[in-house]
Parts: C-alpha cells; sequence; structure tokens
C-alpha cells in the first residue's frame, strides 16, 4: 500500500470528526441584555415599563431598539399576545395615543390603563 492509501484508510476507520461548532442567536442575546438592563446603542437604558412615555414617544419616532424593546415588553405586560383577537397594531396606536397625552406617566401605566380598557 501507498502512502495516500494508508492515509485514507486510517481517516474512514476513524471516521470523520465531530462537528464542534455553535450557532448564535444574536436577537436572544440582545434580549437578554435588554432584560438584564444593559446600555442600547443610542446610549438609553432598557427599563421595560419603568420608561417615560416621552420617552417611548420619541423612540417610535426613532424606530430604534428601545422602541422594539418597549413593544415587546407591552405585549408581555399586557398579556394579549395569546388571545386570538389580539391586534399588536391597535395596541400600539393606543399606547402611542396614550403617551402623546400623558407623557409624563410611564408605560406600566399606559398598559394598565390598556388592560382596564379592553
Amino acid at each position: 500500500m501507498n502512502r495516500y492509501t494508508l492515509m485514507a484508510s486510517i481517516w474512514l476507520v476513524s471516521g470523520p470528526l465531530p462537528a464542534t461548532f455553535e450557532l448564535k442567536d444574536p436577537a436572544a442575546e440582545a434580549m437578554a441584555g435588554l432584560e438584564a438592563g444593559e446600555v442600547l446603542e443610542d446610549g438609553e437604558a432598557a427599563a421595560g415599563g419603568a420608561r417615560a412615555c416621552s420617552e417611548f414617544s420619541r423612540n417610535r419616532k426613532k424606530q430604534n431598539d428601545a422602541y422594539f424593546s418597549d413593544l415587546t415588553w407591552l405585549i408581555s405586560a399586557i398579556g394579549g399576545a395569546g388571545s386570538s383577537s389580539f391586534d399588536p397594531d391597535a395596541m400600539t396606536r393606543w399606547v402611542a395615543d396614550y403617551c402623546a397625552s400623558h407623557p409624563e406617566h410611564r408605560l406600566e401605566e399606559a398598559a394598565a390603563a390598556f388592560r382596564v380598557k379592553s
């Protein structure tokens, strides 16, 4: 047997090496950071329901990470995502209107008002 045949035979007998890699989920990493209160790219700290309505309105215009973090928090706080009649667009419009009328309130107050309304 020549050298190449011997190496190929050894490789076939030993089998291919298992792949050792891990696929990362950037969205899951971002959400984990937001839940931990990590500072966002635009310098704002993730605040969940503690964020002021005035900040929510500003972030909504920018369509930045803080805005989408707040939307995620609102959907979970309102608890309607599992309902067949839940309309996230209608909820977003309602909360945006509420925050425009009550800029000094917090998102947790907007969520509570939405739950009472619904």
